[in-house]
């Protein structure tokens, strides 16, 4: 996610991760809620991916 950007309209570049939590969980609680809300999601949505991935035996090896 860090690696997708684009040039915002102040002419700065923005972070797919950071318009995420900028828009999404920033105006809704304080900076230090707003991170942890980041990680919980952060982390559940890649959960939910391994899960699925685990329950169709579907195995990546490195």
């Amino acid at each position: 996610m860090g690696l997708i950007a684009w040039l915002g309209a102040d002419g700065k570049p923005t972070t797919l991760k950071g318009w995420i939590y900028a828009n999404g969980f920033t105006p809704h609680a304080s900076p230090i809620n707003a991170s942890l809300l980041f990680a919980l999601a952060f982390v559940t949505v890649h959960f939910a991916a391994a899960w699925v991935l685990w329950r169709k035996r579907w195995f990546l090896k490195i």
